[in-house]
């Protein structure tokens, strides 16, 4: 189920994240927390598969904490954010925030304002930027995430995350920093140079997020634009939106090394990357 609102108050605030386990998107509580910490390291160490998401899916939604592939409602915030997760790692978040509806213990859907927190050094982070590039604050957006198997090169399967974003019901294209052709011509370069599948992937990465960061700036002056509209037309929720989105990352799985160092990294369709989604 995904959740969604129109034109009203913010309300509650939640926090929300993408876990690559669950390949959807979780409200934050004590009960998803405990699920998600409770995993071990060898399923872990696995990646994404169907059968170990539809288990933890089912008990995450038992403790009621669970959007189903996608957030709905306003736009109305973004930062990049600084945290450290469940490993003590200080890691750089990209930080969107949705006027929506939740449902409350009775199963009544109330207003709210869900703030989603996504790595930005790794696939869904930078997947993520490059959208957003091209939306529009306060406007209807749907938000998914989600995880499928995907044969890779070598013949095995692995977990293939993708983002994808709508705004009036009309997709929003990436706008990639650099073109497929180039990505490739690097990757044969390092290739040629002996380095072996991950640290190619790894370099790819930070390439690519040194590339992103140009954008990162025109969607910041763009929400600031937006917040002083609001302001001006008495729309103003900064105040509360800034408690909701205080930084409280703690998530114990934000990489999955498995995938991280095996996957095979290239860009479908020009519409989602799946290069090395290890941190850097």
């Amino acid at each position: 189920m995904a959740f969604g609102s129109g034109n009203k108050s913010s309300g509650d605030t939640h926090n929300a994240k993408y876990s690559k386990l669950l390949g959807q998107i979780y409200l934050e509580s004590d009960a998803s927390r405990s699920v998600l910490g409770a995993v071990p390291d060898e399923v872990k160490r696995a990646g994404f598969n169907d059968k170990t998401a539809r288990d933890l899916r089912k008990q995450v939604q038992d403790g009621g904490g669970l959007f189903d592939g996608s957030l709905e409602g306003k736009m109305t915030y973004f930062a990049i954010s600084k945290g450290t997760d469940g490993k003590g790692i200080e890691r750089e978040y990209v930080k969107v925030g949705m006027r929506t509806e939740v449902p409350n213990a009775k199963g009544e859907l109330k207003p709210a304002t869900v703030f989603l927190s996504v790595p930005l050094k790794s696939n869904e982070g930078l997947s993520l930027v490059h959208k957003l590039v091209n939306a529009q604050f306060g406007d209807d957006t749907k938000l998914s995430m989600f995880a499928q198997m995907k044969e890779g090169k070598d013949g095995r399967m692995y977990g293939n995350h993708t983002v994808g974003l709508k705004q009036n019901g009309e997709t929003v294209k990436p706008v990639l920093p650099f073109p497929n052709e180039e990505r490739e011509a690097m990757r044969a370069k390092l290739k040629a140079e002996g380095e072996d599948n991950e640290d190619i992937a790894k370099e790819l990465l930070k390439v690519e997020y040194k590339k992103t960061l140009p954008q990162i700036e025109v969607i910041a002056q763009r929400f600031e634009s937006y917040r002083e509209e609001r302001k001006a037309s008495g729309d103003d929720h900064s105040h509360e939106e800034a408690e909701g989105a205080a930084d409280r990352q703690s998530s114990n799985e934000d990489a999955l090394p498995n995938e991280a160092a095996a996957h095979d990294h290239q860009q479908v369709a020009g519409d989602e990357m799946t290069f090395d989604d290890d941190m850097i």
